[in-house]
């Protein structure tokens, strides 16, 4: 977190950022769904097909989507992490496409 307060500091970005204990990585958006409980089931069940060795990966980019009033802020990996991230993200939504 230490981290997050450091590119907080050093990036100007006109938008909301979130507490600590909010930050989450989305590697597959489900949609937006009121009620989740069999999408979150079935995506589970995709991903824990999955099989990777641990990798490590950088956030030290900042944006913001391009929204009128309080945008969300967005880090974004570092370019020589991002490729085995990338690799991650296109493995689970072969496994969710083909759970359905």
């Amino acid at each position: 977190m230490r981290s997050v307060q450091a590119l907080k500091a050093a990036v100007h970005v006109r938008g909301r950022w979130l507490k600590p204990e909010k930050l989450h990585m989305t590697v597959q958006f489900l949609g937006d769904f009121a009620v989740a409980g069999d999408i979150a089931r079935r995506a589970s069940e995709a991903a824990a097909g999955l099989h990777f060795a641990p990798f490590e990966f950088v956030l030290d980019r900042a944006e913001t989507f391009p929204r009128k009033f309080n945008p969300p802020c967005v880090l974004r990996c570092a370019g020589n992490s991002e490729a085995a991230l990338q690799h991650f993200a296109h493995e689970l939504g072969d496994a969710l496409a083909a759970a359905g």
